[in-house]
């Protein structure tokens, strides 16, 4: 059987046939073409990415040394100062004069103010209503003849006074060593005491935290122990 235009019906279907293989061939030729794409893509995103995090990691290194460096060489120049300064012949006559009082009194001293006396006669000669001296419990004990609680006694009256710090001459917090703090207390008590009183250790025994709920505790038992005895 033939059509009007001279082909037959099996040449038409197998044209039909042909184009669409050829539709199917195509299609399947852009989904590979596709999936070619994704991976390369894919691939490279890696590739970036792993490239991004070394440089990130190569910059920080440097960073990290330079900084090492820098700190290293700080320290350095601080040390080098340091000897320069204790080699200067003043430098060397106060520690050779710090020692001998030292030696001879047995209480450590600074050159400008050693006692709650002298701070007081600085406080009186400047004169101004905002300065105030302080009664320092490690210090006091390391260089002053009469007791802290004594020193309580004569000098909050006067109101040269405006703060207290317990801590105890070896430096740690109250109750860590030899001096005793019930008498100090009381003496603050007994002169109706009103300011702060701070806690100044500086050796944290066994460390910040743990100094400071054993100077809590150890206070707020004196204080206590005082309030049953009266």
């Amino acid at each position: 059987m033939s059509t009007s235009g001279g082909l037959s019906v099996a040449a038409l279907g197998r044209r039909a046939r042909r184009s669409s293989l050829g539709v199917k061939l195509g299609a399947l030729g852009a989904v590979i073409t596709a999936a070619v794409l994704a991976v390369a893509f894919w691939v490279l995103s890696i590739e970036i990415r792993t490239s991004t995090r070394q440089q990130v990691t190569s910059q920080l290194a440097r960073d990290q040394r330079s900084a090492q460096q820098l700190q290293a060489r700080e320290a350095s120049e601080l040390l080098f100062a340091v000897s320069l300064i204790t080699q200067t012949p003043t430098f060397q006559y106060d520690l050779n004069i710090y020692r001998a009082e030292k030696n001879a009194t047995g209480k450590a001293r600074v050159d400008l103010v050693n006692t709650v006396e002298e701070a007081a006669t600085l406080v009186r000669a400047i004169d101004h209503p905002n300065l105030r001296t302080m009664i320092d419990c490690s210090a006091a004990g390391a260089t002053e003849a009469v007791p802290v609680a004594d020193l309580i006694d004569r000098w909050l009256p006067s109101g040269l006074v405006a703060h207290i710090q317990v801590n105890d001459p070896n430096r740690r917090a109250p109750g860590q060593g030899e001096m005793r703090f019930a008498p100090i207390l009381a003496a603050l008590e007994r002169n109706r005491y009103q300011g702060v009183v701070s806690v100044e250790p500086f050796d944290y025994v066994p460390d910040g935290i743990g100094s400071a709920a054993f100077a809590i505790a150890y206070l707020r038992g004196l204080r206590e122990g005082a309030g049953r005895q009266a």
